[in-house]
């Protein structure tokens, strides 16, 4: 971590030091190439040089955007502008124009995600992070959306690089963890500003108050729909705006969210519109509610109690509403007729799945509601 709050070059560095080096092949590629190490000379010889920085970029950028490079078929143009512009962005940061290099992190991110990139994506997601969390620190008038999307775009890079087994995501689980503590903290100072505001209008003095004890918090992101993969539930599209804040005892280690929708588990009190907090895993033990997605059937998951019998012949997913049918899931079509004969004697309501296997995605670890 930089020594200084808010020494703009040291965060700047940290996040070059995290862009692997990438060879371009042909001469176009070349230039490129040069102009943007060009640009990181002219960027650590001092402010004077940053708007020369700046101008290899650009230039970069002309070059890489010219039509004709559409030919060439060993050059991955979307990949160098992706690159340039996290690089800009990095100039952008040393020189405090906070507002530019958000703008190039965005773009670097949206491009390494067409391109299909997901270590370099990783990587312009913690320095949009880098640079959201600088924002927050400077007291800007939006600072708690700032912090909001500091933890948001840490949250988005850690999980990339926990999928990769990558180096940097004990670096970015380290800022997740410092972000959360110091939104939180400026949370609480601000509501304690402002109740002590409206008493000093009351009683027209200053009352003086002591810091407490801050718990640690988790920020827990609310999901639009779980399918097959946590790559797919977590991918940009599918988080929603908002997310959840808990403490650690509370969040018990919750991947995501997801708002309920129906009444199919009202019997375990969950109920429609309520948050269900999910763990992302492979298994669960029989009779526990779990997020679980039937191929072929639907592409999205729904939250049952899971029951797989010993020798896999079928699964039961039973929502805990009686008015429900419970679903049997058969992966082989030869068993659907003893399997189904098994229910029927026992006078069970059914809805048959034939010729597929279920996927746990996650387990329900909490529910939350709002009272309106």
């Amino acid at each position: 971590m930089p020594a200084a709050r808010l020494n703009y070059k040291d965060w700047a560095d940290e996040v070059l030091r995290a862009i692997h080096e990438r060879e371009v092949e042909g001469n176009v590629g070349a230039t490129i190439l040069a102009l943007t190490e060009m640009a990181d000379g002219y960027r650590a010889e001092g402010k004077e040089k940053e708007p020369e920085a700046i101008r290899c970029c650009q230039e970069a950028l002309e070059l890489v955007r010219n039509p004709e490079l559409d030919v060439i078929t060993d050059f991955d143009v979307k990949y160098s502008e992706a690159f340039i512009q996290l690089y800009m962005g990095t100039v952008y940061l040393t020189s405090a124009d906070l507002d530019n290099a958000v703008a190039s992190y965005r773009q670097s991110q949206t491009l390494f995600k067409e391109r299909s990139k997901p270590y370099s994506e990783g990587v312009a997601w913690m320095a949009l992070g880098i640079a959201h969390h600088i924002r927050a620190q400077d007291g800007h008038a939006d600072k708690f959306l700032r912090w909001r999307e500091a933890l948001t775009a840490y949250q988005r890079s850690l999980s990339v690089f926990e999928k990769l087994s990558a180096p940097l995501r004990d670096e970015v689980s380290f800022r997740l963890s410092m972000v959360r503590e110091q939104y939180q903290r400026d949370l609480e100072d601000h509501c304690r500003a402002e109740r002590e505001r409206k008493r000093m209008a009351a009683r027209g003095r200053v009352i003086p108050f002591e810091p407490r004890e801050r718990p640690s918090l988790s920020s827990i992101p609310v999901v639009a729909r779980i399918a097959a993969s946590l790559e797919f539930t977590l991918a940009e599209e599918n988080i929603t705006d908002e997310i959840i804040m808990l403490d650690e005892d509370h969040a018990r280690n919750a991947t995501y969210a997801l708002q309920v929708q129906g009444d199919s588990m009202i019997n375990a009190h969950i109920a429609d519109g309520d948050y269900v907090l999910i763990r992302s895993q492979e298994r669960v033990e029989n009779n526990e509610i779990a997020a679980i997605v039937v191929p072929q059937v639907d592409d999205e998951a729904t939250l049952k109690e899971f029951y797989a019998d010993e020798e896999g012949r079928h699964y039961r997913l039973r929502p805990l509403n009686d008015q429900e049918p419970l679903i049997i899931v058969i992966p082989n079509p030869e068993d659907e007729k003893a399997i189904l004969q098994l229910y029927a004697r026992r006078k069970t309501k059914t809805s048959p799945i034939v010729g597929t296997t279920p996927i746990v995605v996650g387990k329900l670890v909490g529910v939350l509601r709002c009272f309106r």
